[in-house]
């Protein structure tokens, strides 16, 4: 009633050592096949960690745009007594000889590159302050801004407020500026100097009395600016 056993078509004389072989080898083989579609599986799921992926993120990195250097001024850096004797030789007499006393008295020098037109100042740097050896007067670091562009002066300080150049009075007449301070202004302004802003008081009909900065209003209406920075005191 049950169905015959389905013989094997070799008889049992045929089988040999090396067909058992060939048979346990065969099926030796199974399981490390089932084995490595499990590490291939499982090895897709986890980061690539192969030279070859590497550098195909690598060709991605590449490929992802950079970001852009923002020009910015150039500062001071300190100029020490070997170089300013190498370089001295170029300088004007004057200023060279003023450079080297206070070398002697053992005053700390910096030097100044422009990043407009690559002129050099030599600088005495007292503390927080600078100044220009050349002329002695105070000086601050210039190329922060270009007034032609900006319209305005800068003056470092965040939420800084302007407003329309129109909207200030003066209170004093031209002729009573002092000449020197209104070119020092000007020359500021030109430099791209940070400057402080105007002190003024508010009239009631939005337009501002200056209490302190008349000449560089003055300075502001000689080169053509639109917006004053200004501080209400």
């Amino acid at each position: 009633m049950f169905p015959s056993p389905v013989r094997s078509s070799v008889p049992p004389s045929h089988v040999t050592a090396s067909s058992v072989q060939g048979e346990s080898t065969a099926s030796s083989h199974v399981a490390p096949n089932e084995d490595s579609s499990k590490r291939d599986r499982s090895s897709s799921l986890s980061p690539p960690s192969s030279p070859r992926m590497g550098a195909t993120q690598q060709q991605l990195l590449n490929m992802l745009p950079k970001k852009q250097k923002m020009d910015g001024p150039n500062h001071p850096e300190d100029l020490s007594k070997a170089k300013w004797d190498e370089m001295k030789e170029g300088i004007n007499a004057e200023l060279r000889q003023k450079v080297d006393d206070m070398f002697e008295y053992g005053c700390t020098i910096q030097m100044h590159t422009s990043s407009k037109d690559g002129k050099q100042t030599f600088l005495l740097k007292d503390g927080l302050e600078r100044f220009n050896i050349e002329n002695d007067a105070t000086w601050h670091v210039p190329d922060n801004y270009d007034y032609k562009v900006s319209k305005t002066w800068g003056t470092g300080k965040d939420g800084q407020k302007l407003e329309s150049i129109d909207k200030f009075n003066s209170g004093r007449s031209t002729s009573s500026l002092n000449a020197e301070r209104l070119a020092s202004a000007t020359e500021g302004i030109k430099n791209g100097n940070l400057l402080d802003p105007i002190k003024v008081k508010k009239n009631s009909d939005g337009t501002f009395d200056i209490q302190d900065g008349n000449h560089r209003l003055q300075a502001a209406k000689d080169l053509g600016l639109e917006k004053i920075p200004y501080q209400e005191v």
